[in-house]
């Protein structure tokens, strides 16, 4: 059987290439924004190059094979070509894969449009790359989405398909109809109220664990191209001044799944300057810190391990945990504090930090640093000497003593999205064990963290004593100066301190107001002044549980510092002297004493704690009571909401997309008789009129004819153009006949809905006659 008669099409109707360039300029504008190679010349004019070789291949070369070899092999010599002519350029892998992928899409946009007759496909190569490069460009940029749709929109609907019998693209209809209800259920799932429980967690899950391993595995090749969407960034380096390494913001930081809220931890810093912090001892001699031991783990008895998992949203370096470090999923080095050394000044004054033991033998050992008896006081004190320079002797320990253990590090550059877990160590000790925990103190932990700069002010040491006069024990001075520091205002709009002037000393005393590093760095000082070791640690607030996406949701304003107090036999302890101003999710972390005090209320009645994301029970149930019913609101915005449109989007634009390409292929199987046979039997069955076997066209027609007699004319257009391409000696229409039949073609949708609409007010107007007789009787009888 035939597949139906072949109509030419008129002479210089081919569309120019030219329609299809405006889509591809897009794409290289972007390109050339994002520079993703230094001095790489312009793509977009390489785009425009490509798509006229791409049409010349595409309407020259007949052969399928062939073809697809030419345009494979031209960008593929234009690429190497290019590495020839610069093999000095930067980047060079990375260049010549982009002038690859320009060459490539101009020649597949240029097959699709004229070798398949799809022009609504010939865009989705350029659309895919336009896509990936979006994704790593600033949200400013986004809008160049919206042109490119458009652009391509206005191509499509001027392209002309040679091959089409009346030169229309089959299938547009219905994928016009799915982009715009793929935008419909798109903007409707946007302001949709968003579910209480992550949509489909498992698949989600797993296809989100498969793409950050494929994304590790292929990193790597990527390493030195520069990422230029806004990405948050986060690196705790060496020096930490008082000011916060992050700008405050909404900027999304990590999401946390974990069972309770906690600060989520990524380092400590232990040497306090008078403007800051550092990781290092002030010594120029600091070895290896991969070097060393760990400290040992808190006694296990008072403490208990934290799982999270940590969903990155930043670049950072080290891993968040909940507490002290212990592991994590992803592979990572400890960052270790340096084994203790220490600079004797030989000169009258010691301007850096000595221990005590040192600095009682300081003056024998520089007395005669090499003689029998600097040895031996120096063995005592388990330490050698380990260098000399002009102005100082080196002093190292050399008790074995194990060193602190820092942070964990990724080992290498890692750009969201990421998903990792890490495991952390937290003290359960209650106030009373803490209080009565011993005052003997390593000499590991001596050596580092009651370190003060020479010349600490006197005023900052005396007012930690007059505050702590009353307080017995380290615990119960820590308590006492953390409640004092918590009576001083918070404030993100500080004063920095006079050059040369301590920090802690201008904020208690003068500028009486600071943020969370500034409480933290004071309480710190003022209890290693007291002989208490502490160490200042940094990283987030809880920040905000979202049942959206299933855990905490930290932005860069929950940036936070906090002092860890060491208490022997049970290891690093948090508290905190911040103010709960700006970081409110802070009261929702259970202290030690808090916890211990809600457990020793319930003491004795025979009922078990009971804690929902660190409040207790009964006052949720109070809370819960109070709202009145008309106060609950449901967020609008949320991910699920956006994911779950972006699915039924893509799952609309698919079906849509599918059915589009069976319709193009059954209407092109079936001929242009078949087609407008098709649309006479759809317009007698809205219209509700009985099948006629063997019917032709022009009977059909002159039926349609008393539903809609306005149409008449158009309707034999249609049937006389199905007669002659049936039943005439050619088969072809004249130019004037398809001119014809286009003209009447283009009425064909408004007499569907004409006769759609006549035929069920017609049905109406039956039903309330029906009703009216039916009353009338009702009345009469």
């Amino acid at each position: 059987m035939s597949s139906g008669p072949v109509i030419a099409a008129p002479a210089g109707r081919r569309t120019s290439p030219a329609v299809l360039v405006l889509p591809l300029l897009v794409v290289g504008w972007t390109a050339d924004t994002a520079n993703w190679v230094p001095d790489l010349p312009s793509l977009w004019p390489q785009a425009v190059a490509s798509l006229l070789v791409g049409y010349l291949i595409a309407t020259r070369i007949r052969h399928r094979v062939s073809s697809h070899a030419a345009g494979l092999g031209v960008a593929s010599a234009v690429a190497g070509g290019f590495g020839l002519w610069l093999p000095g350029t930067p980047m060079l892998g990375m260049a010549v894969l982009l002038v690859w992928l320009t060459w490539m899409v101009g020649w597949l946009t240029a097959w699709l449009a004229y070798r398949t007759g799809q022009a609504q496909w010939a865009f989705v190569p350029g659309l895919i790359v336009l896509l990936v490069m979006l994704a790593n460009l600033p949200p400013s940029l986004y809008v160049r989405l919206a042109i490119f749709i458009a652009a391509a929109g206005a191509s499509v609907a001027v392209f002309r398909d040679p091959s089409s019998k009346t030169g229309q693209t089959p299938g547009m209809g219905l994928a016009t109809a799915g982009l715009v209800m793929g935008v419909i259920v798109s903007v409707a799932a946007w302001f949709a109220p968003t579910p209480s429980e992550p949509l489909f967690p498992e698949p989600m899950e797993a296809a989100a664990s498969r793409w950050n391993d494929f994304w590790r595995n292929t990193n790597h090749i990527f390493q030195d191209v520069p990422n230029r969407r806004e990405i948050p960034r986060l690196r705790l380096t060496e020096v930490l001044p008082m000011t916060s390494p992050l700008e405050s913001g909404d900027d999304l930081m990590m999401v946390v799944e974990a069972s309770e809220p906690r600060r989520w931890r990524l380092g400590t810093y232990e040497t306090y300057t008078a403007d800051g912090w550092r990781n290092k001892p002030e010594s120029a001699f600091s070895p290896d810190p991969t070097g060393g031991t760990v400290s040992p783990a808190p006694v296990l008895h008072a403490a208990r391990e934290v799982r999270i998992s940590v969903r990155t949203a930043a670049v950072m370096n080290q891993i968040a945990t909940a507490g002290i470090p212990a592991e994590a999923s992803v592979e990572s080095v400890r960052a270790l504090s340096p084994q203790s050394e220490f600079l004797l000044n030989q000169g009258d004054a010691q301007d850096t930090y000595l221990p005590p033991d040192l600095e009682a033998i300081r003056a024998d050992v520089l007395a005669g640093p090499t003689s029998p008896s600097a040895s031996d006081l120096l063995a005592a004190a388990g330490a050698e000497v380990a260098g000399e320079t002009r102005d100082f002797l080196v002093v190292r320990r050399t008790d074995g003593a194990p060193v602190p253990l820092l942070a964990l590090e990724f080992t290498e550059r890692l750009i969201p999205p990421w998903t990792y877990e890490s495991v952390g160590t937290v003290v359960t000790a209650s106030p009373l064990q803490l209080a009565t925990a011993a005052t003997e103190y390593p000499r590991h932990v001596t050596d580092r963290y009651l370190q003060l700069p020479v010349g600490f002010p006197e005023s900052v040491r005396a007012a930690a004593a007059e505050i702590t006069s009353d307080a017995a024990t380290p615990y119960e001075q820590a308590v006492v100066l953390q409640s004092h520091l918590l009576t001083l205002p918070y404030s993100l709009d500080v004063q920095a301190p006079p050059r040369g002037r301590d920090a802690v000393e201008w904020f208690l005393f003068e500028n009486q107001t600071g943020f969370c590093t500034y409480y933290a760095s004071a309480m710190i000082t003022m209890l290693r002044s007291l002989g208490v070791p502490a160490r200042l640690a940094v990283g987030f607030a809880p920040g905000t549980f979202d049942g959206d996406r299933g855990g905490w949701v930290v932005e860069a304003r929950h940036y936070h510092a906090w002092p860890e107090v060491y208490f022997p036999g049970f290891g690093w302890v948090e508290f905190e002297p911040t103010p709960p101003a700006l970081q409110n999710s802070l009261a929702l972390v259970d202290s030690p004493e808090a916890e211990r005090e809600e457990r020793e209320a319930v003491e004795g009645t025979g009922e078990e704690p009971c804690f929902v994301d660190g409040i207790p029970c009964e006052e949720l149930e109070e809370e819960e009571e109070d709202l009145p019913v008309g106060d609950l609101e449901i967020e609008p915005l949320g991910e699920q909401a956006i994911w779950r449109g972006g699915l039924a989007s893509m799952s609309v634009l698919s079906l849509t997309g599918a059915v589009a390409l069976m319709a193009g292929w059954h209407l092109r199987r079936i001929g242009i008789a078949g087609r407008i046979r098709l649309r006479l039997r759809v317009l007698l069955r809205l219209a509700g009129a009985r099948r006629v076997p063997f019917e032709t066209p022009r009977e059909m027609a002159r039926r349609l004819a008393v539903y809609q007699p306005q149409g008449e004319a158009d309707l034999m257009v249609m049937a006389s153009a199905a007669s002659v391409v049936s039943y005439s000696r050619s088969r072809r229409l004249s130019g004037e006949q398809q001119a014809q039949l286009r003209t009447a073609a283009r009425s064909w949708p408004g007499m569907a809905l004409s006769i759609w609409l006549q035929r069920w007010r017609g049905a109406a107007v039956r039903w309330v006659r029906r009703r009216s007789r039916g009353a009338a009787t009702v009345r009469g009888g």
